[in-house]
């Protein structure tokens, strides 16, 4: 007696799929470790604004240039390293520019500073930002280049005339005044006065700037 065993043919079934995944055209996604920083800013030099500066009230207060003034000895200031003289304020005053003195041309005035300013301060007690020196200000923008190509920040930086700034990010930076200072009788007294607030370079926030006009001969020599 034969048995006989017929096999299936029929596939087996195929186990539930669900909806056919997206196509995607995007290439592969590399995590970014070390060699590949995902939050690098990039330098770009501060944009300088020329300032003069005027007694109100017996108090020193800082007035912007017109754009154009302020453009014009810019210019100057980085092309021609004689001691010129440029008409600023329509011809009404002239700036000496290795002096950083400006003076009125057609009527008695007493001679004001100028001064290219690229940082500046507010305090408490200030009712507009306050310019650093020229010197001083060179030495806050290489902190802050150095801070911002190695993205390395809440830098605390103390210098010899007792100031100390700290730059927490690039839009967060504070000076901080010395803690106490000796009155006449030489004691001290206790309790910090709030940090002023420091920015880098002028923007909306800076007073307003006017545009200027041109006077008939922009630079004398």
């Amino acid at each position: 007696m034969h048995h006989f065993f017929f096999l299936s043919l029929q596939p087996p079934p195929l186990p539930p799929q669900g909806p056919p995944a997206a196509v995607s055209n995007a290439g592969a996604v590399v995590p970014a470790g070390p060699m590949m920083p995902y939050n690098y800013n990039v330098y770009e030099p501060v944009q300088p604004h020329w300032f003069y500066c005027k007694q109100v009230e017996s108090k020193s207060v800082w007035f912007p240039l017109s754009l154009i003034d302020s453009l014009q000895l810019e210019e100057t200031y980085n092309s021609d390293p004689e001691n010129v003289v440029v008409r600023t304020d329509g011809g009404r005053y002239d700036v000496q520019l290795y002096d950083r003195i400006r003076t009125a041309v057609y009527w008695e005035e007493e001679p004001t500073e100028v001064r290219r300013c690229t940082w500046f301060y507010k305090g408490d007690k200030d009712s507009r930002f306050v310019p650093y020196s020229e010197e001083f200000s060179e030495k806050l923008e290489a902190e802050y280049k150095k801070a911002i190509s190695t993205n390395q920040w809440h830098r605390r930086l103390e210098f010899p005339s007792g100031e100390t700034i700290v730059m927490h990010n690039p839009k967060v930076i504070v000076q901080f005044q010395p803690s106490s200072v000796p009155d006449e009788w030489g004691t001290t007294q206790d309790g910090q006065t709030r940090p002023r607030v420091v920015k880098r370079g002028i923007d909306d926030d800076h007073d307003e700037v006017p545009d200027g006009t041109l006077p008939p001969s922009l630079k004398i020599t």
